[in-house]
């Protein structure tokens, strides 16, 4: 089974060496609840144990590449949002493995593309 889901907009791990730690953390959980929102609808019957991970960032205008390492950090809270819809067991390596991140920039949009498989 595969559930994929489109959000708008990308999280940031820059904003995070610019603001305080309740700034942060509300960025942070606010990603993550939008994911859980989006994710819901979709969940398995019972949260995948082993599952692959896919998320291509589409973004346009004036941003950047983002280096590999702070892309796959800036998912963090989507793959928290994921678990707290149930779809996933947790977000162990155990269960995830290593994701598949990626970026595409396009002349309009910002957006992910999240696409979780069950391995089971």
């Amino acid at each position: 089974m595969i559930i994929e889901v489109r959000i708008e907009g990308c999280p940031s791990v820059s904003l995070n060496s610019r603001i305080n730690h309740f700034a942060k953390a509300k960025h942070m959980k606010d990603w993550a609840t939008g994911a859980y929102y989006k994710f819901r609808k979709h969940k398995p019957k019972k949260p995948f144990t082993k599952a692959k991970i896919k998320i291509v960032r589409y973004f346009s205008g004036r941003n950047k590449f983002r280096d590999y390492d702070n892309l796959v950090a800036s998912m963090k809270p989507v793959i928290d949002g994921i678990v707290w819809a149930k779809v996933i067991e947790d977000d162990s390596y155990q269960v995830t493995g290593q994701w598949d991140v990626s970026q595409v920039r396009l002349e309009v949009g910002d957006y992910l593309i999240v696409s979780v498989e069950g391995l089971e």
